[in-house]
Parts: C-alpha cells; sequence; structure tokens
C-alpha cells in the first residue's frame, strides 16, 4: 500500500523476539525443546538456532508466505534486542536472511544493529535508538530515521514543538 509517499511492510521478528516460535516449534530451539509460553514484556532473551539448517528452511518458507501476501517491496526482519544470540552467530544470520528475503523479490529492512553485518545494498536499515545506523551508512545502505525519542506513535512524549503533551492518536489529532 502507497500513498501520500508512505508504504507499508510486514515485519517478522528475527532471530530474537522469537519466544511465541520457540514454543510452538520446538525444532526451532538449540536443544530441540520447546519454552514454555511467555506473556511478559522482557527482551532479548530469546534467539532461533542460526546454527541449523532446519531454521533456514523454516524461515524460507515463512519469509515466502508472507512475501505471496503483501504487495509492497518491503520486508522488516526486526533484528534487534538479540541479547541471546551471540554476536557472530547473529551477523551470519543476518547476511544468510538477507538473501531468503531477496529471493522472495524483496527488499531486506532491520533495525539498525543489522548494520554489524555485511549487508546487500538493497538492505534498508531503520535507526531507532543509538548509533548503530553510522555503519549502514558506512557501507552505503539507505536508513529509516524513526527515533524512539521522538517518533513513536504509541509513546508519550512531554510538550515539543508539536504541542503534543499525550500519545498520538488519530482521534486526538497529533498526528
Amino acid at each position: 500500500m502507497r500513498s501520500a509517499r508512505a508504504s507499508w511492510s510486514s515485519q517478522i521478528d528475527m532471530p530474537g523476539h522469537t519466544n511465541a516460535a520457540l514454543a510452538a516449534v520446538a525444532a526451532l530451539n538449540a536443544d530441540g525443546a520447546a519454552p514454555p509460553l511467555y506473556t511478559g514484556t522482557d527482551v532479548g532473551f530469546s534467539s532461533l538456532n542460526c546454527d541449523d539448517e532446519w531454521t533456514y528452511r523454516w524461515l524460507a518458507d515463512v519469509i515466502g508466505e508472507v512475501a505471496s501476501l503483501t504487495p509492497g517491496p518491503y520486508i522488516h526482519i526486526g533484528g534487534d534486542e538479540t541479547a541471546a544470540t551471540p554476536p557472530a552467530a547473529y551477523r551470519r544470520f543476518i547476511e544468510r536472511v538477507q538473501t531468503l528475503v531477496q529471493a522472495c523479490g524483496k527488499q531486506m529492512i532491520g533495525w539498525e544493529e543489522i548494520a554489524h553485518a555485511r549487508l546487500l545494498p538493497s538492505t534498508v536499515v531503520q535507526h531507532w535508538h543509538s548509533d548503530d545506523a553510522r555503519a549502514a551508512v558506512q557501507q552505503g545502505s539507505q536508513v529509516i530515521l524513526s527515533p524512539a525519542s521522538r517518533t513513536y506513535l504509541d509513546m508519550q512524549y512531554t510538550a515539543g514543538p508539536w504541542g503534543c503533551t499525550g500519545p498520538a492518536t488519530w482521534r486526538s489529532g497529533h498526528l
């Protein structure tokens, strides 16, 4: 969907933010055992098994299905808050997933942490809270600027140049 220079994309979080998938599909876990379902708000404790070929076959199916259902040119893979994923495994994972997204005819977007991997020229990095996106610029990647301190629609901000004193909503007219 595209109008007024806005574009919509699906986001499938990986390799972190994956506890629901890990609980549903035991083979995605390094030990093959599904963890219990989690209903809290902590992040960073779950990770797909980045060293198993089965994970990538499963992801190719999921990405392919989402790609076939969405009209836009992008798929957002998340890539943030991955404390449970070792850095070397994380970089290999991002580099591999880029090719899966590209094979489905889509451009990959990921949060700024993906800039620690070697990025394809078509990969887009989304800035949200740190200077990690600078590494993407140095690689020649496009960057979406969406600093969490100013642009998230579901957060309350202090009064600023736009006069917003509460969360931005369609009803309040603060968009």
